[in-house]
């Protein structure tokens, strides 16, 4: 069913990296995602408000507010569909995620409305009806988002949108929740002396508002700036270090500013015996090869390593020891080597992870006394890093 709907109304669709393709892609599943979500909140508020079932009517707006952010994305795709230009040379892409938090706001809207609805409703319970068109309308209502939650996988995996993955998961937590709906109407006709439809409503609307602050963290913490991901960020490694005149790849950071559309940097290490000219094209080389492959506008930085150097070799040894003593998950590079007034002086960066308690200064003075307890006459300029590929646990 998938591949048909995307022969007949996504041209090229096999070409995922082709923003085009892309943006037709996220058009198809919202404007499905839309007519199959207004059929099943019409569906179930008729029929909920015809048995006088509350839990009914609450998945029914459960599916609104699905409809709610179908709509949304269709302008979140159409806009950050737009090309670069002067005010936005970065292009529009963020738009996305700015109307899928508007999006998120106003499902906390429905929730919060709901959960007013459903606490009425246990204080002033009404009886439920039951009859045979519900059980179909329900089995109906499974079915169908059991389709839409494959239907998002599927296109969610092929254009590796988080936005269509999310729907997939989200649809996926609407048949549990139906589910749920239809054994509390079919209680409540046993169990008369307890509101369950008003409680089973209740949880619903925490569903829903649960939903909406998930859908709103994880959109600000995009905005905010995210971790590169692991997965990108060994993708982008791998790239650089296939050449083997890449010695080494430090401070990697990637800029977000939509699907499809990331600015990056890094720093890498070359044999310092290397001509400028080699130096460059093997940067120019790197740049071309990643925006070829992975989609990213990498700018790279040429850092040249002294790898013949006997006396550097044995600091980078002393220092790699002493910061393993301090704390394991310290790093260095950009070690450089100078002879200034009798003294030696050691350049080089540090990097330390976000969950570090030790401060710069502490990691500073340890590596001071370390360093000079056996050999005297040692300067150091250290530089702290943070780690921009860091994913919290």
């Amino acid at each position: 069913m998938s591949d048909l709907l995307l022969k007949k109304f996504v041209k090229d669709y096999r070409n995922t990296r082709d923003p085009k393709v892309r943006y037709r892609y996220g058009i198809l599943a919202e404007v499905t995602g839309m007519l199959c979500n207004l059929f099943l909140f019409v569906l179930k508020l008729a029929i909920g408000l015809f048995m006088h079932a509350s839990a009914i009517v609450s998945d029914g707006f459960n599916n609104l507010s699905d409809c709610i952010t179908n709509i949304v994305a269709l302008y979140g795709y159409h806009a950050s569909a737009k090309p670069a230009d002067a005010e936005h040379p970065f292009g529009h892409g963020r738009v996305e995620y700015i109307v899928s938090l508007i999006a998120a706001f106003a499902i906390l809207v429905v929730g919060y409305q709901l959960f007013v609805s459903s606490v009425k409703e246990i204080i002033h319970p009404e009886a439920v009806t039951f009859n045979a068109v519900m059980t179909l309308i329900l089995s109906a209502s499974i079915a169908v988002k059991g389709w839409m939650a494959h239907f998002y996988q599927q296109l969610g995996r092929r254009t590796d949108s988080l936005l269509l993955l999310t729907a997939s998961s989200d649809s996926k937590a609407d048949m549990l929740t139906t589910g749920v709906t239809a054994v509390s109407v079919i209680l409540s006709l046993w169990v008369r002396n307890i509101p369950i439809d008003g409680i089973v409503s209740l949880a619903v609307s925490l569903l829903i508002l649960k939903s909406g602050l998930e859908l709103s963290h994880r959109i600000i913490d995009q905005l905010l700036g995210l971790p590169t991901g692991d997965a990108l960020y060994q993708q982008l490694e791998k790239s650089l270090r296939s050449d083997p005149r890449v010695l080494g790849v430090h401070d990697l950071i990637v800029h977000d500013y939509g699907p499809e559309r990331k600015i990056g940097t890094a720093h890498i290490e070359l044999d310092s015996s290397m001509s400028f000219n080699e130096a460059h094209d093997t940067a120019d080389e790197a740049e071309r090869r990643i925006r070829r492959e992975l989609g990213v506008a990498m700018s790279l930085h040429m850092d040249p390593i002294d790898r013949s150097d006997p006396e550097l070799s044995r600091y980078r040894i002393m220092l790699e020891e002493i910061l393993k003593d301090i704390n394991p998950d310290l790093t260095m590079h950009d070690l450089q080597l100078d002879h200034v007034n009798g003294k030696t002086v050691l350049s080089f960066d540090v990097k330390v992870p976000f969950d570090c308690r030790d401060t710069d200064d502490d990691i500073r003075n340890a590596i001071d006394m370390m360093s000079n307890a056996d050999e005297k006459h040692i300067s150091l300029h250290i530089t702290f890093d943070r780690g921009y590929t860091e994913e919290s646990a």
